[in-house]
C-alpha cells in the first residue's frame, strides 16, 4: 500500500476509469458540435417540435396580455411536411390549436398587415440574399407584394430582349 492507502492495483482502475469518462465526454461533445443530437431528435420525435413551442409562447402571450409578442413575434419553424416558415401567434394553426385550448385570441390588437410588415423587415435585413418565396404565416411573400428587387433591365437580359452588340 502507498500512503493515500491505495494498492497500486487499484490506482490502475482508478487511472483507466478516469481515462474512460474522459473519452465519453469527448465522444459526447463531438456529437454535440456535430449536430448528432438535432437529428436524433428529428428521428425519434420526443422533444416538442418548433409549432408547438411558438404555440405554448403564444399562450404565454395572451395570458400575460403580451401583445406584442402575440402580434409582431415571428418565429421561423421547422414544419411536420419539410421546409421552413415564419410563424407568429397569427398563424391559423396555431390560431386553431389556440381555439381548441378556450384560449382568448389577441388579434384584434394586430394589423392586418402585420405578415407584410414582417417581409418588408426580412427584404431589408437580408438584401441580396431575400428570396420573396420565403413563407411567413403560410403565404409567401411574394403573395403580399413583397417582390425581391432586380437590376434595372435584369428581366430583358434574362430574356434575351437586350442586345449585347
Amino acid at each position: 500500500m502507498n500512503k493515500r492507502g491505495m494498492s497500486r492495483r487499484g490506482q490502475e482502475w482508478w487511472w483507466m476509469l478516469t481515462l474512460l469518462l474522459g473519452l465519453v465526454l469527448v465522444v459526447l461533445a463531438i456529437l454535440f458540435f456535430t449536430g448528432f443530437f438535432d437529428k436524433l431528435n428529428t428521428a425519434v420525435g420526443v422533444l416538442p417540435g418548433d409549432l408547438e413551442i411558438v404555440t405554448q409562447a403564444c399562450k404565454l402571450a395572451v395570458s400575460a396580455n403580451l401583445a406584442t409578442s402575440y402580434c409582431k413575434d415571428f418565429k421561423e419553424v421547422e414544419m411536420v411536411a419539410g421546409g421552413k416558415q415564419w410563424v407568429n401567434c397569427q398563424y391559423d394553426v396555431v390560431r386553431s390549436t389556440l381555439d381548441k385550448a378556450d384560449v382568448p385570441s389577441l388579434n384584434p390588437s394586430c394589423g392586418n398587415d402585420e405578415p407584410k410588415a414582417f417581409c418588408q423587415n426580412l427584404k431589408t435585413q437580408l438584401k441580396e440574399t431575400y428570396d420573396d418565396n420565403v413563407l411567413v404565416n403560410g403565404q409567401s411573400c411574394k403573395d403580399r407584394g413583397v417582390l425581391e428587387e432586380t437590376a434595372p433591365g435584369a428581366t430583358d437580359l434574362a430574356k434575351g430582349k437586350v442586345d449585347i452588340a
